[in-house]
């Protein structure tokens, strides 16, 4: 017998807070959908994701990293495909280390403003975007838009620059978001399936910078008891990104050069070139035409990256709100951790970055060097 006067329950969000006063604000934005709540620590003993059709994370500094530890899980179960953030902008360090372990559909300032919210939930279900999210391992790309024009900017730009295979070097002050530009670049292309591996070339003596780039053979070095494969390598058919290129050795750069110009890399202590595919983005917060002048950095190795130049205003690490990007990109995309790589940074390890004010303008376009 038909049953008769059945009403389907609307789909439930998922609200994993400590803040008691959460769902206040969530509810006001859900709009007849199903809010439940758990701490962060009990949702590994928790059934209520097991019929949630969206998630939303918020984060608090008061938290403490055992929060960050616990929201970090939300990634293994299945509704991480539909995944909103809702975190403080005042500190883009932990802004960035959030972004980098949950891998958010998007990211709303605490507290968010009930419209955004709204749209962002409205995205994230399933009857929005047929087919994405479907199949286990792929989630729409990590939305960034900003509320400021110059944001807004950057972000316009970036979606030019992305379907090229163009080299982009990105340049801006620390804690401008350089990292969240380039999984923005890498997610926005046609390479999104692939890897993104980010390395801060910064971070680590140059002997073991060549060895995590280029690969290593077993016996090259004291220790080396087996190959290792190098970044570029490991970046087939993706992007790798180097940060702070511009503190690396002129030796080193002679090296990159050489890579770049040749497409293919000699690991250390071998005989034979192996081929590379993938796209470089690199970024830096020095002053590269002063680095240039002075003869510590090489002007052939910048031509070689910089076939367009993304300029991060001071302000670009604070202020992305809204979703807009209904791309989709394989959980693929995320960044690799490299075997015993400090530097070669996964998805939950933190960039550096510093707050700063809304009050800038951006460009990207072509820089070809500095003035004579």
């Amino acid at each position: 017998m038909e049953a008769k006067g059945l009403v389907e329950a609307p789909p439930t969000v998922l609200l994993v807070s400590n803040d008691p006063e959460a769902a206040k604000w969530l509810e006001a934005a859900a709009q007849g959908l199903q809010v439940r709540q758990v701490a962060p620590r009990e949702l590994d003993r928790s059934p209520e994701w097991l019929d949630a059709a969206v998630a939303v994370a918020h984060w608090r500094s008061e938290d403490g990293p055992s929060a960050l530890d616990a929201l970090a899980a939300l990634r293994e179960l299945p509704v991480a495909e539909r995944l909103l953030l809702v975190a403080e902008a005042g500190d883009p360090v932990e802004l960035e280390r959030l972004i980098a372990a949950l891998q958010p559909q998007a990211w709303l300032p605490d507290p968010p403003p009930t419209p955004s919210l709204t749209l962002a939930l409205r995205q994230a279900l399933p009857s929005a975007n047929p087919g994405a999210g479907a199949r286990r391992g792929q989630r729409p790309a990590t939305v960034l838009l900003g509320v400021s024009a110059a944001i807004r900017e950057v972000l316009d730009q970036i979606r030019q620059v992305a379907p090229s295979q163009a080299s982009v070097l990105i340049l801006g002050e620390t804690g401008t978001g350089k990292e969240l530009a380039a999984r923005a670049v890498h997610e926005q292309s046609e390479r999104s399936s692939g890897p993104f591996i980010a390395i801060n070339c910064g971070a680590m003596p140059e002997t073991l910078l060549e060895s995590e780039l280029f690969g290593a053979c077993k016996g090259a070095f004291t220790g080396s008891e087996r190959d290792r494969t190098g970044l570029f390598e490991q970046a087939h058919g993706g992007t790798l990104f180097l940060d702070e290129i511009g503190d690396t050795t002129p030796s080193l750069q002679t090296k990159l050069l050489r890579v770049l110009e040749e497409r293919e890399v000699r690991p250390i202590g071998g005989d034979k070139t192996r081929p590379i595919d993938g796209r470089i983005v690199s970024a830096t917060h020095q002053d590269i035409e002063e680095s240039i002048r002075k003869g510590t950095f090489r002007q052939d190795l910048f031509y070689r990256l910089n076939t367009v130049a993304l300029r991060l205003p001071p302000c670009a690490g604070v202020g992305w709100t809204s979703p807009s990007w209904p791309s989709t990109s394989p959980r693929s995309s995320a960044r690799r951790t490299p075997a015993r790589s400090p530097s070669a940074r996964s998805s939950s390890t933190p960039s550096r970055s510093r707050s700063s004010r809304a009050t800038c303008g951006s460009s990207a376009t072509p820089w070809r060097g500095p003035s004579p």
